[in-house]
Order: structure tokens, then C-alpha cells, then sequence
């Protein structure tokens, strides 16, 4: 599979906008469809990857590749790298244990507190910008319309089963109602952007809709510009308690 007119328009713009350009390189053995690594010290290039077998791959690359767009987009002062401060894994340490977790040896419960640690910080730093990119996208790159729907299929039948009794049995109720949340407020938007009802009906069923309501009405208050950005996601975390698991690093 060779990468579009309209991916590559995006790299060139990533280029344009960062003075560093994006090489492209393919793995049939890469575990998902693409990645976009934002040059950092002292790399000459982004790196894109991409698995050439996988359909979506050019929504990936697409996907990412706007996330340093957005980044240069805002002014150079204001710009700035999302990190753990540690502070996550130590509240997550001190919260009540369910029933199951307080089953698990605790090496293994240390491990399952840093999966989760990871993944609600990767949620709330790129779940409410994404969904301005996957705006953007559908706007800007109609061709690539095909792809983003099967994308955001893939992602949004993962997040389903986050709702699941098996995962909420294994999660600290603050982990599980702020994970589950973000998740209805991008199956809420994004049914809004593709004109259909049907991404929001687990989140319904099990009865967190209105959290989902709440984070986007706070999503749809802040405009859409990238200088935004951090002030998304500063929103969201203070809703969700999360303020002191980050910081902001200057770039």
C-alpha cells in the first residue's frame, strides 16, 4: 500500500511547519496499522511507520502526524510536552481495592496500577485534542473518510469493552468512571460528527452517558484552535480529579 496524496499532504505541512521532515518507512511485522514519532533530541527526521498490510494505517499516520501540527501550531512560548508526575501511581497505591484486586499477588497488582496509570493519562492528553483532529480531518480530507471510519470502528469497539464487569471489577472506581467517561464523551462526539446515534449506546446502557455529556459540554466551551489545547485537557483532568497525576514540560 503506498501512502496518499492526502497523507502526504500532511507531512509536508508537519515539514513546513517544524522545519524537520517526516520520513516514511514500512513494517508488514508492526503490531498496529502506523505510528508517528515526533523528532526529538537531535533526530533529523519524524518518524512515520506504517504496516502496509493494514487498511487503517493511513488514518494512523494521518491521526498522528496532526498532533505535532497542532503542537507547532500554538505559539512557540506556550508549547509544551505532557509527563507523569508520579503522583497517579502513588493515589492509585492508597485507593480501596476491589474485591478481585485484593486477590492479586502484589507485584502483579503493581503492574496492572501502572497499565492503568499509563492509560488514563494517555486518555486525557489525547482524547479531547484527537477529537478536534478527527474534525479536522473530516473536513479537510474527505478522501481520507473511508479509512477514519474504519479507524474509529476499531477504537471505539475497544472502548466498549471498557464498560464490561469484568474490567470495572478489576478497576479502582475512580479509574474505571473516569476512563469509561472520557470514552462516552468521544462515542457521544463522535456520533455527532458522523451523523449517527449508535458509538454511545454502551455507554447508555450502563448509565454513564451524562458523565460523558458533562466532558464534552466542557470540550465544546474551549475553541477549537490548537493554542487550546492544554486548556482541554487541563479541563477534563481537574473534572476527573487527575490535575496532579502530569505536568506540563516545556518543548
Amino acid at each position: 500500500m503506498a501512502i496518499s496524496d492526502a497523507v502526504t499532504s500532511i507531512f509536508q505541512s508537519v515539514k513546513h511547519r517544524t522545519s524537520i521532515p517526516v520520513e516514511v518507512l514500512t513494517d508488514p511485522g508492526l503490531r498496529v496499522p502506523g505510528r508517528v514519532q515526533m523528532a526529538r533530541a537531535g533526530m533529523r527526521s519524524h518518524l512515520a511507520t506504517y504496516n502496509p498490510n493494514l487498511a487503517t494505517a493511513e488514518y494512523y499516520l494521518a491521526f498522528e502526524a496532526a498532533f505535532i501540527l497542532r503542537l507547532f501550531e500554538t505559539p512557540a512560548a506556550s508549547r509544551a510536552l505532557f509527563a507523569g508526575t508520579g503522583e497517579g501511581m502513588a493515589e492509585l497505591a492508597r485507593l480501596p481495592l476491589t474485591a478481585p484486586l485484593a486477590l492479586i499477588p502484589a507485584a502483579a497488582r503493581q503492574q496492572l496500577h501502572s497499565q492503568l496509570h499509563d492509560g488514563l493519562l494517555t486518555q486525557v492528553r489525547s482524547q479531547p485534542i484527537g477529537m478536534r483532529i478527527n474534525e479536522w480531518l473530516r473536513k479537510e480530507y474527505p478522501e481520507l473518510a473511508d479509512v477514519q471510519q474504519q479507524g474509529i470502528d476499531n477504537e471505539q469497539r475497544q472502548a466498549a469493552q471498557t464498560v464490561s464487569p469484568d474490567i470495572r471489577l478489576l478497576s479502582p472506581a475512580k479509574v474505571w468512571e473516569a476512563s469509561t467517561g472520557m470514552n462516552a464523551a468521544v462515542a457521544l462526539f463522535t456520533d455527532q460528527l458522523l451523523g449517527q446515534h449508535r458509538y454511545a449506546v454502551p455507554f447508555r446502557a450502563a448509565g454513564i452517558e451524562s458523565r460523558g455529556r458533562e466532558l464534552l459540554a466542557l470540550w465544546d466551551s474551549i475553541g477549537p484552535e490548537p493554542e487550546h489545547d492544554r486548556e482541554r485537557v487541563d479541563r477534563w483532568a481537574g473534572a476527573l480529579g487527575l490535575s496532579s497525576w502530569y505536568k506540563w514540560v516545556p518543548l
